[in-house]
């Protein structure tokens, strides 16, 4: 990391839409035809690089800091950071002092039950979780609602 930007490059944000655009099938194909494939598609990737040169034996990982650190130095690390505290301090009110809502359910529970991970792994890496389990519950439920409704309207009409 002490390498940047001094003698590395800033991600400028390369790193964080990646994460973001993880969430749809198939957009990181898209990201790689727009600006370019590149050997390194995470933090994680670059860390190893900066680390063990270009033939690494392992990985040496990433962390929510040093992700934030290098797509844009010490200003995305204190507005990531501060992102994280009000994402947390949600999660919490939700169920503290209850919430109707489901996507921050959804968020808390993700929150919560990667906490213990979440200092080593990349700050949207549970993004995908999130999206992906409500997506899944939205069209659970538009389903049993249709389902229901159907069978009712079939129940009116006989």
């Amino acid at each position: 990391i002490m390498a940047v930007p001094d003698h590395e490059p800033y991600g400028y944000g390369r790193w964080q839409l990646q994460s973001i655009l993880a969430v749809v099938p198939l957009s990181g194909s898209l990201m790689d035809e727009l600006v370019g494939k590149t050997r390194d598609t995470s933090t994680s990737d670059y860390i190893t690089k900066l680390i063990q040169g270009n033939s690494p034996k392992w990985s040496d990982g990433s962390s929510i800091v040093a992700d934030l650190y290098l797509d844009g130095g010490v200003i995305f690390v204190v507005l990531g950071m501060f992102t994280v505290g009000a994402l947390i301090r949600a999660a919490e009110n939700t169920l503290l002092v209850g919430s109707n809502s489901c996507f921050w359910w959804f968020c808390s529970v993700v929150i919560y039950s990667n906490s213990i991970y979440l200092p080593r792994s990349t700050l949207l890496n549970p993004l995908r979780l999130i999206v992906m389990s409500y997506f899944l519950y939205s069209l659970l439920k538009f389903g049993v609602i249709n389902s229901g409704r159907e069978q009712k309207t079939h129940q009116h009409m006989s």
